[in-house]
């Protein structure tokens, strides 16, 4: 998917740090001001920009759309933002303790090739990070499939399987530690996200779908806050 200017704009305006996510990422691979931290497909930076404010590591944030890029930069600029894609990110001598990405696995177009990229750059005790959406989790987001079921089964044709995942990073000389999941609810107020297509998916939608849906939510939005939840899975690896 090609992300304009204003799509970047927007992104980088409306989609907010889901906390818990972030607390697990930094918990869960344990990094400091000496750790040294790669994003890949960072979007607009809101992840790694958060992680080295709360812990001072030293970050590199790669990914393939120089729209995004653009708005990472102007947020940290102390942060080596670079264009390149997760299968080839051109670095070559800097080993990670740290290597994630976020909501961007669906985007790679070679896993096996961006998984042993991983595997080239990971220190010897580093640790991997992939938060993702499982079926279960696609099948149940709100208010996302709840307005748009028609989202549905697109994002299960682009998210890869949990399982498969599992299998990729193995084949890569990954090992496969664990899955998390971390979750957070509230009230949806505000429309902008929805109405900017903030989401990808919304994208993906013809402008009938996507207008029926929006009606519907305003509607309901009208009487009151609506529930979301916001969920990921994680699956932490090391060498």
């Amino acid at each position: 998917m090609t992300y304009d200017q204003q799509f970047a704009s927007d992104y980088a305006k409306l989609r907010q740090v889901h906390r818990p996510l972030l607390a697990a990422l930094i918990s869960g691979s344990a990094i400091d001001s000496e750790s040294k931290v790669l994003e890949l497909g960072c979007g607009t930076g809101h992840y790694l920009c958060a992680m080295q404010s709360q812990t001072g590591c030293s970050a590199w944030g790669i990914d393939s759309s120089r729209e995004m890029l653009s708005q990472a930069s102007t947020r940290a600029p102390g942060i080596i933002w670079k264009l390149a894609t997760a299968e080839n990110t051109a670095l070559t001598s800097v080993q990670f303790d740290f290597i994630f990405s976020v909501d961007a696995i669906h985007h790679f177009q070679d896993r096996t090739r961006a998984f042993s990229e991983i595997d080239r750059l990971l220190s010897d005790k580093g640790t991997v990070c992939i938060a993702t959406d499982s079926e279960e989790i696609i099948r149940n987001r709100k208010p996302l499939s709840t307005y748009w079921p028609e989202t549905i089964n697109l994002e299960l044709a682009r998210y890869p399987r949990i399982e498969t995942l599992d299998v990729e990073l193995r084949r890569a000389g990954l090992h496969c530690l664990r899955q998390e999941e971390v979750s957070t609810t509230g009230w949806l107020r505000d429309l902008s996200p929805y109405r900017a297509k903030a989401f990808s998916a919304l994208r993906l939608l013809s402008k009938d779908t996507y207008e029926r849906g929006l009606l519907r939510l305003e509607a309901d939005l009208a009487k009151g806050p609506t529930l979301f939840v916001s969920r990921y899975l994680l699956l932490w690896a090391k060498r």
